[in-house]
């Protein structure tokens, strides 16, 4: 069995479905990024964009974002949702190169048998 530092599970969900004999597993702890949403005011339908960022943000909206296992709703309880409060957001300056060293390093000793 391979197993991958890290990976996005929309990378390779089409193969699941497939018949691709590969599976996707959170960490706890895992990182991740964080996105942003803006509503700007100097946009064509700026009121639009406020009633779209209201529903993105709401339990249909995230439910509706979230569905498919492959991103993490901030609210709790969103069905398909990876789970938030495992994932640490990316911090680049947390990982100078010896630190990846170090951590590249135990992955070997783990999976490269």
């Amino acid at each position: 069995m391979r197993q991958a530092p890290s990976a996005s599970p929309s990378g390779f969900d089409a193969l699941v479905k497939q018949g691709a004999p590969i599976a996707f597993f959170q960490p706890n702890p895992s990182l991740g990024a964080q996105f942003g949403l803006a509503a700007l005011g100097w946009s064509k339908r700026p009121e639009a964009a406020l009633v779209f960022t209201d529903w993105l943000m709401s339990r249909d909206g995230q439910s509706a974002w979230h569905n498919n296992g492959e991103t993490a709703s901030p609210l709790a309880g969103i069905p398909g949702s990876l789970d938030a409060a495992s994932i640490a957001t990316y911090d680049i300056k947390a990982y100078p190169p010896e630190v990846v060293r170090t951590y590249r390093e135990r992955w070997d000793r783990m999976f490269k048998k």
